[in-house]
């Protein structure tokens, strides 16, 4: 399906896969993209829209606060300046009685100012150094509310001195700021005298706009909620621009009220919802659905044309190549191409006749590789059992040479009598504890080995000696090299891998390791150049590549001490059909 040139004359041969996926998708892109501009768009008018009337509201409520302020800024100043009432009171001047005459006037006056100005919440009277007070409130207050207020503005304008006891004087002359209470925010104007004080407030929550989102005040670089659900909205101190502003994930809108110094502000989540309507949700969805519908189009033409096209193509490359082994994957229901499938397979049948022929002598090949390794090994076994025999009867130890022939007659019946190339682990691992009992007769040094075999693993199909060439390399290397006791670990587990199941065999011990060099040299993929230095390990690696085609690996490295690993497939009797005598 690749592009061509004719060997003769000058016609360029094209793609039929390029130019048809390339259709589908120009197409389809092309067509997305023109709905989606019209979308955003379509959405940010849309989102204008809503951002003019979040302000607007917020506009509204900003000049129904200053009024409100206005009025209460009025009052408060009115009684502080010109009402005498509360001169004297200031000043103390006068008798009790004429005291409780000065207060009553004063609050007459309050109640008087706060049916007057229906934005004000309440008017309050401190006298007599702020242990007294007089009061008018709004109906729509509540206890708590009421006396949350005038205990702030008591300290507020007062203070203590410690003991409880408010000091004359220790406030300032005028004061404004923020209550805070449990149902609603309060802002306050607090005007003393020495001895006595006016204070005033409006409830910050009355007239709030209706609106999607939460409300708050921003006054002093301190955040006030209004509608008291804000809590779960993170809220920065920092000073907003006015207008619309996006911070951590939210949409802010802002009006300043300069006079107050104060702003309102509107939280809403940055969530699209909120500013598309029913219309454009509605293309939204159909726009999201010509995205599948385009991918089922173009999924389908691939599957049922593109495909089997590529497919038979490859395969053409392959047996060009010489890959006999063709197998169509890609379904098909096209007439022509199944048509030019089947000849292809009646042709590959017919060259899969004329090679097997060729597979029987190879495997005859690698029988035949397989029974001159098994001699090889041999030889080795045989020279280091007699030469040990050998020692212990020199040195008179019948006891121990006795016990020590009958291992030693084991590992020669291991040996010699075995006829398979293949082994189960656990009469690998019996073979093992026969030579560690041999070897702890020969030498001086302590030796132990420990053995830890998962369950599951003792029927797996590994070759003759696989385990006995690396514990046979820890004891002629590692011994005499180690303080104390000579250690030896053998692990025998599974592994599970998408591949299937591993058998993975690691032999370690506490010797000096191996070099880098070693290494580098054990680890190369190709033994073959060290026979001689490391003939056992060059037999187990050919063995390994005959026995499993390829999919054995083998790892060697240093850990305190020289970590030998093989990892093979899985197999068992059974599976891989190999039986023992």
């Amino acid at each position: 399906m690749e592009i061509k040139r004719k060997e003769s004359g000058d016609t360029r041969m094209f793609s039929l896969r390029r130019q048809i996926r390339g259709a589908i998708l120009i197409g389809a892109v092309l067509l997305i993209v023109i709905l989606a501009i019209q979308l955003i768009l379509s959405i940010r008018s849309y989102g204008g829209e809503i951002d003019e009337r979040h302000m607007d509201a917020l506009e509204n409520y900003a000049t129904y606060l200053q009024s409100g302020i206005a009025q209460l800024n009025d009052a408060v100043g009115g009684i502080y300046s010109s009402n005498n009432a509360f001169q004297e009171l200031g000043e103390k001047r006068q008798s009790a009685g004429q005291e409780w005459d000065d207060a009553y006037d004063v609050k007459v006056l309050l109640s008087q100012q706060g049916k007057a100005n229906h934005y004000l919440s309440g008017l309050i009277l401190f006298y007599d150094n702020y242990k007294k007070d007089l009061y008018y409130a709004d109906s729509q207050i509540s206890y708590s509310d009421l006396k949350t207020i005038r205990e702030s503005l008591r300290i507020i304008g007062g203070g203590t001195d410690g003991s409880g006891v408010y000091a004359a004087g220790s406030g300032l002359a005028y004061q404004d700021g923020v209550i805070e209470s449990e149902r609603s925010v309060w802002y306050y104007i607090l005007m003393q005298k020495s001895y006595a004080a006016v204070a005033g407030y409006v409830d910050l929550g009355a007239g709030l706009p209706v609106g999607e989102g939460s409300f708050g005040v921003i006054y002093e670089s301190e955040y006030y909620s209004l509608d008291r659900v804000s809590e779960r909205i993170s809220v920065s101190t920092q000073m907003f621009d006015a207008g619309r502003n996006r911070v951590d994930g939210q949409i802010i809108y802002c009006c300043e009220i300069p006079a107050l110094n104060m702003k309102v502000v509107e939280i809403l989540p940055d969530r699209i919802d909120l500013y598309i309507d029913k219309i454009q949700i509605l293309a939204a969805f159909l726009l999201f659905l010509l995205i599948p519908l385009a991918v089922w189009l173009y999924c389908f033409v691939n599957r049922h044309l593109v495909r089997p096209l590529d497919d038979m193509t490859e395969a053409m490359l392959r047996i060009q190549e010489g890959d006999w082994q063709i197998q169509f994957r890609s379904p098909n229901r096209i007439a022509e191409i199944e048509n030019t499938r089947r000849a292809i397979r009646v042709m590959l049948e017919e060259i899969e006749q004329a090679k097997i022929c060729a597979y029987e002598e190879k495997i005859v090949k690698q029988q035949i590789q397989l029974q001159y390794l098994r001699l090889q090994l041999t030889p080795h076994f045989y020279t280091n059992c007699l030469k040990n025999a050998y020692y212990m009867l020199q040195l008179g130890e019948v006891e121990s040479a006795e016990k020590f022939l009958l291992c030693m007659s084991r590992h020669l019946r291991y040996l010699l009598q075995q006829d398979l190339s293949c082994i189960t682990v656990q009469k690998e691992v019996e073979f093992v504890r026969n030579y560690i009992e041999m070897e702890q007769y020969l030498v001086a040094e302590p030796l132990s080995c420990n053995i830890q075999m998962e369950t599951g693993t003792e029927e797996a199909q590994i070759p003759l000696l696989a385990i006995q060439t690396f514990v046979e390399n820890s004891i002629k290397y590692a011994r005499g090299t180690v303080r104390g006791e000579l250690h030896i670990q053998i692990s025998i587990r599974k592994l599970r891998a998408e591949d299937g199941e591993h058998l993975d065999i690691t032999v370690r011990d506490n010797g000096p390791g191996y070099s880098t060099e070693q290494e580098k040299r054990l680890n190369h993929p190709d033994l073959m150049e060290l026979a001689g230095k490391t003939g056992g390990i060059v037999n187990l690696q050919s063995r390994l590549r005959l026995y499993f085609a390829g999919e054995a690996s083998w790892y060697f490295s240093s850990h305190a001490g020289a970590v030998s690993e093989i990892i093979v497939p899985f197999q068992c009797v059974g599976k891989t059909g190999r039986q023992e005598e």
